[in-house]
């Protein structure tokens, strides 16, 4: 047995012992951030280390230089973050934005406002079925930015309680991500009729995961025997079916495809999706009223 081959065997003991693979990617979590002096970029890299998640650099086609950030009315900087309608060109691109379910979005803060190229990055892609998490880094903690702001300019979008750091540990980094995860595990979403706004618990499966991906939706309900209005979602959905005899308030999910709300009780052959909090069976029947109606599953 030669030399080479001994060593070979022994790097392969090695290795496994202390493991000479990295860390499998999550493909469901990307961190796209825009960074001029690294300190964003140090930010991602860092929630990267956390998460497994996928980096995203975004590159503006202009590099901004040294010379932009002069406090000046003439600068760069002062001129974009002061036109409403600028709209900085990125020029690299995501392949698809739908392989992935969380974002975490990092910039820095400049004039107390976010960066308009991060506007472009939002205006960019269909993020309807992917929810944001924003994180800002700042060298100063005498700050008025408030990441409220991204939420008010998106409303269509999904964007979360973000977080600014201004000397952040691997430690802090940690916790913040621990946190995230926490509030992305969806616990309630919302029915509503006409005026009226209804809270359903969810069960925790396939079903209401993949439900929750596609939602706002808008679904036309009819009676059905007496006890429940049915309607198609237009989509099929995961199915765990049980015979169940449900009471009123259950939402299930009948053929794949139908959504069930109950004023009244049945047995049969469901997949539960979720249970409306607070409401009698009287006050559910005279919501549901009679005939057709329409009603929309959201998150907020």
């Amino acid at each position: 047995m030669t030399k080479k081959l001994l060593l070979c065997i022994l790097c392969l003991i090695l290795c496994s012992f202390y493991g000479c693979s990295k860390k499998e990617t999550n493909n469901k979590i990307l961190i796209a951030y825009f960074s001029c002096f690294d300190d964003t970029k140090t930010l991602a890299q860092m929630i990267q280390k956390e998460t497994n998640g996928t980096l995203f650099e975004i590159l503006p086609l202009e590099t901004y230089k040294e010379e932009d950030f002069t406090n000046t009315t003439s600068s760069r900087i002062w001129i974009e973050q002061n036109d409403v309608k600028c709209r900085p060109i990125i020029q690299n691109t995501l392949n698809d934005i739908n392989d992935y379910e969380t974002i975490y979005l990092g910039f820095p803060i400049w004039l107390n406002q976010t960066p308009k190229i991060i506007y472009t990055f939002l205006e960019s892609y269909d993020f309807k079925n992917q929810t944001i998490f924003p994180f800002c880094s700042s060298q100063s903690n005498d700050t008025s930015y408030s990441l409220n702001e991204l939420q008010s300019q998106f409303r269509n979008l999904h964007i979360r309680e973000g977080k600014i750091f201004y000397s952040p540990l691997q430690e802090e980094i940690k916790k913040w991500i621990t946190s995230k995860e926490e509030e992305n595990k969806v616990e309630q979403i919302y029915i509503t009729i006409q005026e009226t706004k209804l809270t359903m618990t969810l069960e925790h499966n396939q079903a209401t995961e993949e439900l929750i991906k596609k939602l706002p939706i808008t679904v036309m309900v009819d009676d059905y025997g007496g006890f429940e209005k049915v309607g198609s979602l237009g989509f099929n959905l995961p199915t765990s079916n049980q015979n169940i005899t449900t009471s009123y308030g259950d939402v299930v999910l009948y053929n794949g495809n139908q959504i069930v709300l109950f004023y009244g009780s049945n047995q049969w052959s469901y997949t539960r999706l979720g249970k409306i909090q607070n409401r009698s069976a009287n006050e559910l029947k005279e919501i549901f009223s009679s005939g057709k109606i329409s009603i929309t599953l959201s998150l907020d």
